[in-house]
């Protein structure tokens, strides 16, 4: 049987944000950076259509490095909770299936950007919950996607 070829995590993430920055208006896409489109989305300036579309893929990014035997994972929703000062917390809801068994989970994401420093911003932290999986999420991949997005800062 053939190998499949699978890219690494991170790589799918870097594919799937400059994916989604590459994909809106051409004349926008030419001027814009990466860093400024991600810091738009999560200072919320972005409209509520790209906001979605970026939310989504950070999920199914997020969920699939968690748990890569998941199927057919979906944004159910996302919002910007309360944080401390100089923090900006973006919370994922999502869905996702079991591979073998096609149980239903629901998992919640919580991703912390530190902005206290303006012109660094940095994601502490990526937080994954689905307390009914009892396979536990994958760290080691999530830090992964956790470094993809602050090489993306710091661009």
């Amino acid at each position: 049987m053939a190998k499949k070829n699978r890219k690494p995590p991170f790589l799918r993430l870097l594919i799937l944000v400059v994916g989604f920055f590459l994909a809106g208006d051409i004349a926008r896409a030419e001027d814009a950076s990466s860093r400024t489109d991600l810091q738009k989305f999560l200072s919320r300036a972005m409209d509520k259509r790209a906001q979605k579309k970026l939310a989504a893929k950070l999920a199914l990014e997020i969920t699939l490095s968690a748990h890569s035997s998941g199927v057919d994972p979906d944004l159910l929703k996302f919002s910007f909770p309360s944080a401390p000062k100089g923090h900006i917390h973006l919370r994922l809801e999502v869905e996702y299936f079991g591979q073998l068994a096609k149980k239903r989970y629901i998992a919640s994401i919580l991703i912390d950007v530190n902005t206290s420093d303006s012109d660094t911003w940095v994601v502490d932290r990526i937080s994954f919950n689905d307390s009914t999986n009892k396979i536990p999420a994958n760290q080691h991949k999530i830090g992964g996607v956790r470094r993809n997005l602050n090489k993306i800062l710091s661009e």
